[in-house]
């Protein structure tokens, strides 16, 4: 575990970040925690949840506000029917 002066120090650090992104999602912060935390770590996050609850929206903003690429592949599947298959959003740290 880190040492709370550790992130007592760091934190301030962090906070620019989640101005800019909770000034477009409000009452994320959790989602954000979870797509930060996959980023950091090099890691994969699987959004998932019906349509219209800003998945993409908070991909993105989060993407802006770390300056990073961002582009959203949809598969022809799921273009040619409504299903469970969902679109791929990437966020590219290079």
């Amino acid at each position: 575990m880190t040492d709370p002066a550790t992130i007592a120090k760091l934190r301030p650090k962090l906070d620019p970040f989640y101005r800019a992104v909770e000034s477009v999602l409000i009452g994320q912060r959790k989602l954000v925690d979870g797509l930060l935390i996959g980023l950091l770590t090099d890691g994969h996050v699987l959004l998932e949840g019906v349509p219209g609850l800003a998945k993409t929206l908070a991909v993105r903003t989060v993407a802006a506000a770390l300056d990073l690429k961002f582009h959203l592949a949809i598969s022809a599947a799921s273009r040619n029917r409504v299903s469970a298959s969902s679109p791929r959003a990437m966020v590219s740290t290079s």
